[in-house]
């Protein structure tokens, strides 16, 4: 290596020497502050004011440095259910920004503001500009404010999936996708294949969408106390895309219209008396017993090894490690799996499920179902003893997918071509650049067939339903909570604290403790473990979430060809 060279690398490292030396020097320093004695006075309000992409959980630690996202929701319930024993907080205020926050996480926070409320003290929330699910965070609050400013607004949307058809681009550019599934309605394939969906997996979409629309009106008319009728029509009949301060009082959305410091004057509310959720949530551990229920939270994608783009993925090993952990701690007495997942690998979800089987024949296992637990998402549920799932869940999706690319007609346009040579009926048989024969697709086909039977036969077997009934319940259709509740793909309809309440019933356990995994990590472990690109897609999430979805998109289409896929086929907002 010549000087120059060193020169340039001496000239790269030495700044990431000193950045890391300030960065463990700020959170020794951080760190070693006890803010379980941090000086909030008698009648401080926690501030709850989220906005941007808010994550189900994390784990990776806030540190205000280098991994600045947003609190997640699993952080700002347990600095909830810490306040209501808190005697310096008098009270809670709302004041979210068009925060993106999963519905199964709207009401976790709900159950969480319930327990607040019942201990006593306040929630009140404000409105200037917000959407949808600020709204029906702000609707848990005893009173709802709202800017009556004309510059204010609210926006309520209703629900909808967005599917973006590729087929017609892939015919000028001669590109196509061979398509195997099986299951008649396992639709992944139809972006590439067709120019709308086939009416069997509209219907089926619009089954899901229909009946999360109508809980979600349902909840905001019972919350309200308003009359179903005048909700929908909200949502149905309003003349402008954006609900006036006024309007949202005429409908009973809000119930005062009112400037922010003249509400936080009424109530006594001065600077020094606000606490955000961000402070507070650090004095927030887990608390833990002799006896405990571990709750897993298991989030994203099914990938063997995980995904390089997030560190919300899942994989059996990362599993296995969990199991490992409670293995080795005697205390804990029952485990609750709460998954969020579209699926994914169909091996890898095999892999899984046998590691969960293994895990109920030591302990009692509940499955909490959070806003999308299908395909590969059910598949792994099904080991548990009961699946409990939110009210707005969307699972099932019992089917099998494999999408293969082809760009022979690429290919021609720009005068590039292959020739394989080499030995073997099947060499050469995933050319990109080569057509497959009808004999290969119909191999595929039968390979797709055997996986869909063993996918099914799992169901079968661990729900203790017949072959026969649930293929009435696969074939790649979705289901809401409720009708999954009917058709016994689910056992209950309730959050976490339910699911947690039923393990540790089945462990026999009263007293009980909770412990929460993985636990979460600091900059330095993820460092130490060269799971360098979780920490920047933290990062992107808290500055440009599209960033992110961008590369997490790559993940799935990735994964999505020449490996067969346990995959809901359609993206629906969570």
């Amino acid at each position: 290596m010549n000087s120059n060279k060193k020169f340039l690398i001496g000239c790269g490292f030495f700044p990431l020497l000193a950045i890391l030396f300030f960065y463990i020097g700020y959170t020794m320093v951080s760190g070693g502050v006890s803010l379980s004695t941090a000086k909030y006075r008698e009648g401080t309000w926690l501030a709850i004011s989220p906005s941007g992409t808010i994550l189900d959980f994390s784990e990776l630690q806030r540190d205000g440095f280098f991994n600045n996202r947003q609190t997640s929701v699993d952080e700002i319930c347990r600095s909830v259910r810490l306040a209501a024993r808190d005697g310096r907080i008098a009270g809670i205020i709302i004041r979210p920004r068009f925060a993106e926050i999963s519905y199964a996480g709207l009401n976790e926070i709900a159950a969480a503001l319930t327990e607040f409320k019942q201990s006593g003290k306040q929630v009140i929330a404000y409105l200037d500009m917000a959407g949808q699910k600020d709204y029906l965070l702000c609707m848990q609050a005893d009173k709802v404010y709202m800017e009556a400013s004309a510059s204010a607004g609210l926006l309520l949307e209703g629900v909808n999936a967005n599917i973006l058809f590729y087929k017609e681009m892939l015919d000028k550019l001669g590109v196509r996708f061979d398509v195997v599934q099986s299951g008649d309605v396992k639709g992944g394939g139809e972006p590439y294949t067709r120019t709308s969906l086939q009416p069997t997996t509209r219907d089926n979409i619009d089954s899901v969408l229909k009946a999360r629309y109508d809980l979600m009106i349902s909840d905001i008319a019972r919350i309200r106390g308003q009359e179903l009728a005048k909700i929908k029509a909200v949502f149905e009949e309003r003349p402008d895309l954006f609900i006036t301060p006024s309007q949202a009082l005429e409908y009973g959305l809000v119930d005062e219209l009112i400037n922010r410091d003249a509400m936080l004057s009424n109530y006594g509310i001065t600077k020094d008396l606000l606490v955000s959720v961000d402070n507070y949530q650090r004095m927030t551990v887990p608390s833990l017993k002799t006896e405990n229920v571990a709750i897993l939270n298991l989030n994203g994608t099914i990938n063997p090894g995980g995904s390089v783009f997030s560190e919300h993925s899942i994989s059996a090993s990362e599993i296995q490690a969990m199991i490992d952990e409670i293995n080795t701690d005697s205390s804990i007495k029952a485990v609750v799996l709460r998954i969020n997942s579209p699926g994914g690998s169909a091996l890898e979800s095999e892999h899984i499920h046998y590691k969960l089987t293994q895990l109920r024949s030591q302990v009692p296992v509940v499955v909490s179902m959070a806003g999308v637990t299908a395909s590969g998402g059910y598949y792994i549920s099904t080991p548990a003893h009961k699946i409990i799932a939110d009210p707005y869940t969307i699972t099932g999706s019992i089917g099998v997918l494999m999408i293969i690319p082809e760009a022979e007609g690429l290919g021609r346009k720009i005068g590039l071509r292959s020739q394989n040579v080499g030995y073997g009926k099947y060499s050469g048989v995933m050319d990109f650049l080569g057509k497959r024969s009808p004999e290969v697709l119909r191999s595929l086909q039968r390979s797709a067939d055997s996986v869909y039977i063993e996918f099914k036969s799992r169901v079968a077997s661990d729900r203790n339903i017949s072959m026969t009934e649930v293929e009435t319940l696969a074939q790649g259709q979705v289901w809401s909570a409720q009708a999954a509740l009917d058709k016994g793909l689910v056992d209950g309809i309730g959050g976490l604290k339910d699911a947690v309440a039923i393990a540790a019933e089945l462990a026999n356990i009263s007293d009980y403790g909770i412990m929460i995994l993985p636990a979460q990590k600091p900059f330095w472990h993820i460092f130490r473990n060269q799971r360098l690109l979780p920490l920047i897609s933290s990062f992107l999430t808290a500055q440009s979430p599209e960033a992110v979805d961008i590369a997490e998109a790559y993940t799935r289409q990735r994964f999505s060809t020449n490996e067969w896929l346990y995959a809901l086929p359609f993206e629906i907002d969570q």
